[in-house]
């Protein structure tokens, strides 16, 4: 819908787009891992009420 209504389409197709997120969550290892142990929950809790 939003193709046809907006003329929008994808910059990388799935596949691509899933390779690249993988990749992005294995280069970003500390990030996620303070996600994991409940240190961005505080901070978001800190920030964002």
């Amino acid at each position: 819908k939003i193709r046809t209504e907006l003329g929008w389409k994808p910059s990388v197709d799935l596949e691509q787009g899933m390779k690249q997120t993988v990749e992005w969550y294995k280069n970003n290892r500390q990030w996620w891992e303070r996600v994991k142990t409940g240190e961005y929950q505080k901070y978001y809790k800190q920030h964002y009420g």
